[in-house]
């Protein structure tokens, strides 16, 4: 009898749409944790909570759980343990969504002042590589291909004026491609007449991604001497590694002139302002082996001219990351609910499966995503409003200007409605029907109900066309991100067990949610 009415008392608490995820229940380092959606606090459970949210979260209630193999007085003391933790902690109730917290009307007139923070100008379609994973191969349908296209001078000046007229006391301006050292002079031409027209009230950032073959020595001693400028650098690993996609139109690898390109700027930046401006891009593709792995890490390990601690970032294929089957969706599904997906293997081995923790001289730039389990919005109620996402106001920090003076929300996005040219200005129509109302139109069903929709970063970049949004590939995305956020709560927790430097190291950003973390977790054991 007790049971049954502490059944009938939680269900009375609880949100009970059958539609509605209220959160996640998961593993790590050999603790069991629920995620809870509307309050984005982490519980640590013991055996029976656990089997008693799961049963919440897959039933929508607690009718028929007596049924269930419990021994009763352990039933009855995990149910009322449940009970108290929905009191205390407000978890189980994720509204149902019904809309998203964004601008109904944009007056882009009226919008903040200086609110420019960065221009990305696309200098050229021109590539003298042709690597095989590369987005813009004749192969990719979702992006432009290679051309002979470059910006004239034109359309970089009224560009640079238009958002640095628009900025406040700081701003980057960034140079993309193709490879944007094939424009080297407009580059130059570009950053000069930056420097000349605005520095006295401004600090400018200059900024691109190269891969490296033309880097010579002139070409980096020019950077170098800038007062801000950071280079991305793209070595996917040792030479079999990197040239087994990364090479001329003719196939043969570019090993050899990348990492000439790349010693020439450590040279000309030198050790330690090359720790600060520079960084290494390496692409991760199949296999991965922790075998490959190793080797990888190795090899940018054992680079002596390399500085101690340089950051290294890491991305994968496109169709190892996002672009996958209906099959593979279906399996996702099942998968994401049951078991640990290694989305970023070199993170797993770097500060988990490593007894190297925090050792060598690379700094792995994998930071982000658990700075954004870290950083997230712990509240005592259920939050009431749901964010649009990762996606940003379109136009309104950055601006993406392509070779012919269009404005495009970011370099990422690919084929996409334009947001406004050079000549015209931005185009808040545009904005508001593609980016603002189908975006919210289309989405809402799914994000409304879901989970992970708090910690989403799905963005534009993920899933438009140049028509507007292509809801198969939101629906495709929706599956990863979910994979990838359930992923990154595993390692954020056992992180938080096994290597608590590295939290704490981050925890200078949010200090409090780290306080909240431990606390909890220490309470309960």
């Amino acid at each position: 009898m007790k049971i049954k009415q502490l059944v009938n008392i939680i269900n009375n608490k609880i949100e009970s749409s059958s539609d509605n995820e209220l959160g996640i229940l998961f593993k790590a380092n050999n603790n069991t944790y629920f995620y809870d959606a509307g309050t984005n606090k982490v519980l640590l459970c013991n055996d029976v909570e656990y089997k008693i949210i799961n049963y919440i979260l897959e039933h929508h209630n607690l009718n028929g759980i007596e049924k269930e193999e419990f021994e009763e007085e352990l039933l009855y003391k995990g149910l009322e343990s449940v009970n108290n933790e929905i009191d205390k902690e407000n978890i189980l109730k994720k509204p149902k969504y019904n809309r998203f917290a964004v601008q109904e009307k944009i007056n882009w007139e009226e919008r903040e002042e200086h609110s420019i923070t960065q221009i990305i100008l696309e200098l050229t379609e021109q590539c003298n590589l042709r690597c095989k994973y590369c987005i813009y191969n004749e192969s990719t349908d979702k992006f432009r291909a290679f051309s002979e296209k470059a910006m004239d001078w034109e359309i970089a000046q009224k560009a640079i004026d238009y958002a640095l007229g628009l900025s406040g006391k700081q701003i980057a301006v960034t140079f993309y491609g193709g490879e944007p050292l094939l424009q080297f002079d407009l580059m130059k031409k570009c950053i000069d007449y930056t420097i000349k027209e605005h520095t006295n009230d401004k600090e400018i950032h200059f900024g691109f991604t190269t891969n490296l073959t033309l880097m010579t020595k002139e070409k980096a001693e020019y950077f170098a001497n800038l007062e801000f400028c950071s280079i991305t650098c793209s070595i996917d690993g040792p030479e079999d590694i990197h040239d087994q996609n990364r090479c001329y139109q003719n196939g043969v690898g570019s090993f050899q002139a990348a990492m000439n390109g790349l010693k020439n700027l450590i040279e000309a930046y030198g050790n330690e302002r090359a720790y600060k401006m520079i960084n290494i891009n390496a692409v991760f593709s199949p296999p991965y082996t922790y075998k490959k792995i190793r080797k990888v890490y190795d090899f940018f390990n054992d680079v002596k001219w390399l500085p101690d601690n340089i950051l290294i970032t890491t991305t994968y294929k496109d169709e190892a990351r996002d672009f996958i089957s209906e099959q593979q969706i279906n399996e996702a599904r099942i998968f994401y609910k049951n078991s640990f997906h290694i989305v970023d293997p070199l993170q797993y081995f770097k500060f988990v499966n490593s007894s190297e923790d925090g050792q060598g001289k690379l700094r792995f730039g994998d930071d982000a995503r658990m700075i954004r389990i870290h950083e997230r919005m712990i509240v005592d109620n259920p939050i009431p409003f749901l964010m649009q996402n990762g996606c940003c106001m379109p136009g309104s920090r950055r601006l993406y200007i392509t070779t012919d003076g269009q404005y495009k929300v970011c370099e990422r996005i690919g084929n996409s409605p334009v947001i406004g040219d050079v000549y015209s200005g931005i185009d808040q129509e545009s904005i508001k029907k593609y980016y603002i109302d189908e975006y919210c139109s289309v989405s809402i069903e799914c994000c409304s109900t879901c989970w992970a929709s708090q910690l989403c970063s799905i963005c534009f970049a993920n899933i438009y066309s140049k028509d507007g949004i292509n809801l198969s590939k939101k629906r495709r995305s929706c599956i990863v991100q979910k994979c990838r956020i359930k992923n990154d709560l595993i390692m954020y927790y056992t992180l938080l067990n096994k290597n608590v430097e590295y939290i704490k190291r981050i925890s200078v950003l949010n200090s409090n949610n780290y306080r909240k973390e431990i606390l909890r977790n220490d309470k309960k054991k």
